[in-house]
């Protein structure tokens, strides 16, 4: 409309102040409702009601709602029904690309199959060798080979990886922190060695993290060996 401005008495979707109101709006709501901003994680919510506590995950206007008991799950939906329209999807099956299931056990366990098949697919990988192991052992020993001309498709594979890896598989860590290190500059051998572990992911695409009853007996065993000075050969 010629020579008119208008005033909005709320948001739209698309303005670029749009995604900070909302962050707003219903982070005050939660407040109100005794919910606690967790400081080590912006998006987790925590609150607690006598013996009862929930936890409350935003990503963007996907919530994920889990709590000691049923009654302050359903107590945080009425909440939230108040104020926005809601939709529930029952129990977790899928969050932001990882998949959750419960065994016989009542143990639950996360995995993320069809994101590491999507993973497989972008890089060409289908029907490739399988991979036993996320890294050649010699991979120091490898003289250096010749540079990629262009780096986007190392770093993009690298950020897949990380979301793997951050997430569901810790198995690929120590693989996928070296050779995020060559990101500005890889080579032919380290888009290689991406490669293996997106071969061993697919191998082992079923393997599952396990997050047992916090009542049950837990043994954290590690070992660690001498790096010889940092000789990454020795």
């Amino acid at each position: 409309v010629n020579n008119q401005v208008f005033k909005l008495k709320k948001s739209l979707y698309g303005l670029k102040q749009a995604a900070r109101i909302w962050n707003q709006t219903i982070h005050q709501v939660l407040v109100d409702d005794g919910f606690i901003q967790s400081q080590a994680d912006m998006c987790l919510y925590i609150k607690k009601s006598g013996i009862q506590t929930a936890y409350l995950i935003i990503h963007v206007d996907d919530m994920l709602v889990a709590g000691t008991d049923l009654s302050i799950i359903n107590q945080t939906q009425e909440t939230l029904s108040k104020h926005f329209e809601v939709k529930d999807l029952g129990t977790v099956k899928f969050f932001l690309g990882i998949e959750v299931g419960q065994d016989s056990d009542g143990n639950y366990c996360i995995s993320q199959e069809n994101y590491i098949k999507k993973i497989v697919s972008e890089s060409g990988q289908v029907n490739a060798k399988p991979s036993r192991i996320p890294l050649d052992t010699g991979y120091y020993k490898i003289k250096d080979s010749d540079q990629l001309p262009d780096n986007h498709e190392y770093r993009k594979l690298i950020g897949m990886l990380l979301y793997v890896c951050t997430n569901t598989r810790p198995d690929i860590s120590s693989s996928v922190s070296i050779l995020s290190q060559k990101v500005s500059s890889p080579t032919k051998t380290d888009l290689q060695e991406v490669r293996r572990i997106i071969r061993y992911l697919d191998t082992t695409k079923n393997f599952k993290l396990k997050l047992s009853n916090q009542n049950s007996d837990q043994s954290l065993e590690f070992y660690s060996d001498a790096n010889w000075a940092e000789d990454r050969i020795d």
